[in-house]
């Protein structure tokens, strides 16, 4: 189905919400303007959106439709600053926001609001923070939406996202000024309301966890240990599946705390070890903040090697100043202005930034006429060709979530549920995922048949030699494909993706060494050759470093491995911290291989504690066994 328009979108999620137009518009702007809105006479811009949506409970969260190129950039640089806080990467955040102010927020207090909270999160996790100064800052973001909210009673408000993570964060500073119960309070209010709220299950349990990460800190300060390892923990593994660092780090950490006074000495070394080998391996100062903590007010005994590493340096990053929001807009803009950018814009600008002709970006997608009507706003994408057209561009299309009909909710929702499970669920399970997912597909579906086709294929690609298959899978796209002539296509995600699993293949299947050697440098040269956003590029390029590392390891070709890492900005990785455990795993051998014995430690122990971290226990002890009777080195940490 075509991209849907904001009007008939927010007017459906409201009525089928059952709220009145004063209920939705509480907050977010007047009731004429959502009138206006819902008829079509204004348009409004993402974040406006996205509050609106967020009110109705409905789960999409943006529309791409901007009141200008501005309004697009601001929106796509709080896209990264919220990309970059979750991996812990704090020197990309503050460059980001910077970004942001230099829009003037694109005259829009939503934006405004959003880029307060960041930095404040930015200045929490910088652990060089005045709690107070942030404290006030995070009410002032508050009020900028709701004036007079009431922080004891606000559970039956209709919360934006945004709204959400700005109590959280107040919840968590108001813990460290010793405000009474605001923690406790804030928490149960939230718990209660996520828990009736109509957000997709992910996002719900992203923000139950994220919530639970100051009440757990108020718990272990009450020294309930029990009831903060309970409530961690389940959050904790929930963010297991859902791969989201920060917040598994954090709870990793305060689970292990409440084991240590608890007196469970394995279970807290344990976990205490995996966050703060893990948040080292990053580069993060929260690796910093542990150490801290456990010296000052716990009696853990930080071992040798911990004391042996270098602490992670923390950072000042100056607090913004407060502006009046009412100078800003409300995100609502004329329909009619020559300004407006829409998705066809966005696609027609980076082409053209790029030197890429309409007939190679639309190979095998779409006619070079349809391009030209998208281009051009005469004509609405249906989603997938939408998404494949951005990534070929090398624009991350989770920057946003289109709205279509039932059909595609269900495809995206299964689809999603089979990259986030796929790693913690049963082969049945993963089948009946398929099975829901294929009956959804038509004949006239080629891309989400090739979705579906990439996503099968991968997961199954240990029972039979699917290069064939993959060949065919790659073809609904490129019907030409030749890895020889890599440079004269443009390919999204999904295509890089199947290159990725027949380079796999490869390996497996112990097809001639030269062929896949060829095959993944081909690959990689394309890779390098080409722009990706940083969100693209760690989504893409962390499992397809993974896969080339481990071909090389299986052909025992150390020194290409150790000429790869020194070659490559390892950077991107360290966002999708499930993978960079797995990249560690065979540097470390390469490394241990050319008798590098100090880095293979090193990168060694970060393997074994990303790994435990995602519940990948029997890699961190296959990796410590390997050590123990290939290169007589035990892993001590």
């Amino acid at each position: 189905m075509s991209v849907r328009s904001a009007k008939d979108a927010i007017k459906e999620a409201r009525i089928k919400a059952g709220l009145t137009q004063e209920q939705l518009a509480e907050g977010v702007c007047s009731v004429a303007a959502l009138s206006k809105i819902e008829t079509g006479l204004i348009g409004v811009s993402p974040s406006t959106f996205q509050a609106l949506m967020d009110h109705a409970g409905a789960s999409c969260e943006r529309y791409p439709l901007f009141a200008n190129k501005t309004d697009f950039e601001c929106f796509y640089a709080l896209r990264h600053v919220k990309f970059h806080l979750d991996a812990w990467q704090l020197q990309p955040t503050y460059t980001e926001l910077k970004k942001i102010e230099n829009t003037n927020w694109a005259n829009n207090k939503f934006y405004y609001q959003e880029w307060l909270l960041y930095h404040c999160l930015l200045q929490f996790k910088s652990y060089n923070c005045d709690h107070q100064k942030n404290y006030t800052l995070l009410m002032q973001a508050l009020h900028i939406s709701r004036p007079c909210i009431d922080l004891s009673d606000f559970q039956n408000l209709l919360l934006t996202r945004t709204e959400i993570m700005i109590l959280i964060a107040i919840s968590q500073e108001a813990l460290y000024l010793a405000i009474d119960n605001v923690t406790e309070n804030i928490y149960h209010q939230l718990s209660e309301y996520l828990s009736n709220s109509k957000f997709d299950y992910l996002e719900t349990e992203r923000l139950l966890a994220e919530a639970t990460i100051p009440y757990c800190k108020y718990l272990i300060h009450k020294s309930d240990y029990e009831k903060a390892l309970e409530i961690g923990d389940l959050n904790r593994h929930r963010m297991v599946v859902n791969a989201e660092t920060s917040i598994l780090l954090e709870l990793t950490f305060l689970c292990g705390v409440s084991h240590f006074f608890l007196n469970h000495e394995k279970k807290a070394h344990e976990m205490i070890s995996a966050a703060f080998y893990s948040a080292h391996a990053l580069g993060s100062c929260y690796a910093t903040a542990c150490k801290t903590y456990l010296i000052q007010h716990t009696k853990f005994p930080v071992t040798e090697y911990m004391e042996q590493l270098d602490d992670i340096p923390t950072v000042h990053y100056p607090l913004p100043q407060e502006l009046p929001s009412f100078q800003l807009g409300d995100g609502t803009f004329d329909i009619l202005s020559n300004e407006i950018y829409t998705l066809g814009s966005l696609i027609k600008d980076y082409r053209i930034a790029q030197h890429i002709s309409q007939q190679v970006l639309c190979y095998g997608l779409c006619s070079k006429s349809k391009l030209s009507k998208i281009e051009n706003g005469t004509l609405q994408p249906d989603i997938a060709l939408a998404e494949v057209l951005l990534q070929r561009l090398g624009v991350s299309e989770r920057i946003f979530t289109f709205w279509g009909d039932e059909k595609d909710a269900k495809f995206y929702d299964l689809k999603f549920k089979l990259i986030q499970t796929s790693h913690y669920t049963t082969k049945e399970t993963y089948a009946d995922y398929l099975d829901k997912m294929q009956a959804l597909i038509d004949a006239s579906d080629h891309l989400y048949r090739q979705q579906f086709l990439s996503t099968k294929l991968g997961y199954f690609i240990k029972d039979h030699d699917a290069i064939p298959d993959l060949l065919d899978a790659i073809r609904i796209t490129i019907p030409n494909f030749n890895i020889h002539n890599i440079m004269d296509y443009r390919l999204g995600w999904e295509e890089l993706s199947i290159l990725n699993i027949l380079g796999d293949c490869y390996r497996i299947y112990k097809h001639p060494v030269n062929e896949g050697y060829y095959f993944f440098h081909q690959l990689m040269y394309y890779s390098n050759q080409n722009t990706y956003d940083i969100m693209l590029r760690a989504n893409y390029l962390a499992p397809f470093l993974c896969t080339y590392i481990r071909y090389f390891f299986s052909n025992k070709d150390y020194k290409s491995i150790i000429s790869m890492h020194s070659k490559n900005d390892d950077s991107f990785i360290k966002h999708r911290l499930y993978f960079y455990g797995f990249y560690c795993f065979y540097y470390c051998q390469a490394l241990e291989e050319c008798q590098q014995s100090s880095d293979a430690y090193r990168y060694g122990v970060y393997s074994c504690n990303i790994q435990t971290l995602y519940e990948l226990f029997s890699n961190s002890k296959v990796l410590q066994k390997g050590f123990q009777e290939d290169y007589s080195v035990k892993l001590v940490y």
